[in-house]
């Protein structure tokens, strides 16, 4: 029963540690003027295949929009996306559609 209650505990351990290290290996993009368009590259992985994009900080004044169809209102935080991403690369694309002002710091990983 010891043998099984530390093999339970050795598992829990390693499993806790893997979901840990999703978020301290998310990347940054900033957009630093909200006003103009900002393109980037976001660096993914095939081996991983869901991505997850976070809103970290959004201080736009109004609406704008991402890769030319996701609206991302004013002040919004929080998850924005999570799905599958079967390639090495993805292009960020930031249009200020109605914001004039403010910034956005978008982190994403892949895992």
């Amino acid at each position: 029963m010891k043998f099984f209650a530390i093999i339970s505990v050795l598992l829990f351990t390693t499993f806790s540690t893997k979901c840990g290290k999703e978020q301290t290996s998310m990347k940054i993009i900033a957009v630093k003027d909200g006003s103009k368009e900002f393109r980037a590259t976001m660096i993914t992985s095939r081996d991983h295949s869901t991505m997850k994009i976070v809103i970290r900080e959004n201080t736009l004044n109004d609406t704008a929009m991402f890769g030319g169809n996701m609206k991302i209102p004013p002040g919004r935080t929080g998850t924005f996306f999570q799905g599958d991403c079967y390639m090495d690369s993805f292009p960020f694309i930031y249009q200020p559609y109605k914001a004039t002002k403010g910034r956005l710091i978008i982190a994403y990983s892949s895992f």
